[in-house]
């Protein structure tokens, strides 16, 4: 009995001993289980606690990682359902190995890792299922978003412009106010059709170019020391009561120690630049490319840490000789299975007699309470990029619908978003005139316009995307444009192109006339303004010589018009005002004269080449 005693306390012991490597081996598998779900949040942590920490006034660091945080795992993304996925397909397999090791486990232990297996299967499949969904519609919600806030314009839904053909096709009706027709049978993005025509009023011409401004402004910086014209800024603020048309942009200091410096303004031709100081009871701590206590985007994500910023939306004015330098900005919602960017007003950033920045945040804003542009030009791009959607994926991958701003040399590093003001209502608005999108021409087929002037908290502002007729005389073929005024410059001042002039920047003014300016040497001394086809005078207007223009000839665009060329005033000829003092010319006129003279000493005296001996 004894032996048999001794042999059931040995089996005892060999099961309890057993039962106790299980716990303990179950135990092992959930603290895997942890650390597998748990390494990447951990990781987060420590960044997180890290920049609090080490970083607590680097503002753009915090928004960061919030937006990532944000974008990625506080809503339904991809990124959030691969992320479980991953984890539920790492559970199944743990608990898997940890079953095949414990060979027969009991059943106080077989049913939670069941339970587990089962959980982990399931949501593996539904996050298989959720990603797909959510990558595959990521970037079609995005469209459908800004979408809802896009209108086509086009003369006759029944009978539309070849642009826009693909969009016609059995479409539902709308409610006849905002929409006449809804997108084309099939589409599942929000489209809006409406009947109408774009304004033949057009908008107001320019005092100057924007390269001429920033010729003029940047040489006038001065030797201040870590101060420089902060281009992106550099915004056009059309004439209001009592303040005179002028562009305008910010001095922005940079390093630890040199704040902003203040706002220049230029009235364009002879006019010198003009600032106002953030000094004296104006007086500012802040750049935008400071660093550490010296940088405005910490103090700015400081104060308002969920919203966003882009320098390069920023522009200043002087409110007589105080700096007002203001910021449209921008927070981050919720959207289907991802984040959208919608309008959040706009910060204006003042000086102070003791040196601190006041920041005022407005949410909302009225036509003409600033005069230049509260909302953001960086969420412009975004509503315009999504138009191409209208018709949905098929209509925009297969068939390439959409529109692009001009690819032509002419308008380089300026080809979209045109801060203009409308004849007809005295509006700012952001104007880009387009061209197809899948096509090598530059044929200016339609206006794109969002209202500039007024911001409201968290919505849209009305994209309208106006489609001229195919036969319309507004459409205007940018090369051909640049070739008739070529050929206008030519004749009208024989000297101007051989000196190295060249055009930039070409502008829709009304009807199919545009404005266009002459550049030399980074100066720009002449403002070109002519009809695409021929149906006002052109005119050559020398700008640092009120008056001077030159009187147009009957012709067609790239015919080369015989103008009656003029440089010192009207009717007169360009070769006139180099018969009185070189004191007494304009830039323009003192290079007419010269390359005048010159031709005139070759034409005397040809090169001829010395014969052989």
């Amino acid at each position: 009995m004894s032996g048999r005693g001794e042999r059931e306390e040995r089996r005892s012991d060999m099961a309890a001993k057993t039962t106790s490597n299980a716990r303990r081996e179950f135990r092992v598998m959930l603290v895997r289980l942890a650390f597998f779900w748990l390494w990447w949040p951990a990781l987060i942590f420590v960044w997180w606690v890290f920049v609090s920490v080490f970083l607590p006034g680097v503002g753009p660091v915090h928004l960061g990682l919030w937006r990532w945080l944000d974008a990625w795992y506080f809503v339904g993304s991809g990124w959030r359902w691969q992320f479980l996925g991953v984890g539920a397909v790492g559970t199944v397999l743990i608990v898997a190995v940890w079953w095949a090791n414990a060979g027969a486990p009991s059943t106080r232990l077989a049913t939670p890792a069941a339970i587990l297996v089962v959980v982990g299967i399931t949501l593996a499949v539904v996050s298989l299922v959720q990603f797909v969904r959510a990558v595959w519609d990521n970037d079609k919600d995005l469209a459908r978003f800004y979408g809802a806030r896009t209108t086509f314009v086009v003369p006759d839904p029944a009978h539309p412009p070849t642009a826009v053909s693909v969009l016609i096709n059995d479409n539902a009706r709308g409610d006849g106010k905002r929409c006449d027709l809804l997108g084309p049978h099939g589409s599942d993005v929000a489209t809006c059709i409406r009947r109408g025509t774009f304004s033949m009023a057009g908008f107001e011409p320019r005092v100057g170019s924007r390269d001429g401004a920033i010729a003029v402004m940047s040489a006038s910086s001065g030797n201040i020391a870590n101060v420089r014209l902060r281009v992106s800024t550099l915004t056009y603020l059309n004439a209001t009561k009592g303040r005179p048309a002028a562009w305008s942009a910010i001095r922005d200091g940079s390093g630890i120690d040199t704040p902003m410096y203040g706002v220049v303004e230029w009235r364009g031709g002879s006019e010198r630049p003009t600032q106002c100081h953030f000094s004296g009871k104006y007086r500012i701590d802040r750049a935008f490319d400071g660093e550490r206590s010296n940088s405005l985007p910490n103090l700015l994500n400081d104060r308002f840490p969920r919203l966003i910023f882009s320098a390069d939306d920023a522009w200043g004015y002087c409110a007589g000789a105080e700096p007002i330098v203001v910021l449209p900005v921008q927070r981050q919602i919720h959207y289907h299975a991802r984040t959208v960017a919608v309008p959040a007003g706009v910060v204006l950033v003042r000086g102070s007699s003791n040196g601190g920045v006041r920041l005022e945040h407005r949410t909302d804003v009225r036509p003409g309470t600033l005069p230049g542009p509260v909302y953001p030009d960086s969420l412009v791009d975004a509503q315009r990029a999504a138009a191409q959607w209208a018709g949905g994926r098929e209509v925009r991958d297969r068939r390439m619908f959409g529109f692009a701003p001009t690819s032509s040399p002419v308008q380089l590093g300026n080809v979209d978003d045109y801060l203009l003001r409308r004849v007809a209502d005295g509006r700012l608005y952001w104007v880009t005139p387009v061209r197809p999108r899948a096509s090598d021409s530059q044929q200016f087929v339609a206006y794109e316009t969002v209202p500039a002037d007024t911001v409201t908290d968290g919505q849209l502002n009305p994209l309208d995307i106006a489609v001229l007729a195919d036969d319309d005389p507004r459409i205007v073929n940018l090369d051909q444009l640049v070739a008739a005024a070529t050929d206008y410059i030519a004749a009208a001042n024989p000297g101007l192109i051989s000196s190295g002039a060249k055009l930039v920047e070409f502008l829709p003014v009304r009807d199919d006339i545009w404005q266009s300016y002459v550049e030399i040497n980074g100066r720009v001394v002449y403002r070109l303004t002519m009809s695409y086809a021929n149906r006002i005078p052109t005119e050559l207007v020398a700008l640092n010589t009120p008056g001077a223009s030159t009187s147009p000839t009957a012709g067609r665009p790239g015919a080369g018009p015989g103008p009656s060329p003029a440089a010192g005033q009207p009717g007169t000829s360009p070769t006139t005002a180099c018969a009185g003092p070189p004191t007494s010319l304009s830039d323009s006129q003192l290079a007419t004269c010269i390359q005048t003279w010159a031709n005139e000493l070759a034409h005397r005296h040809p090169l001829t080449t010395a014969p052989s001996p």
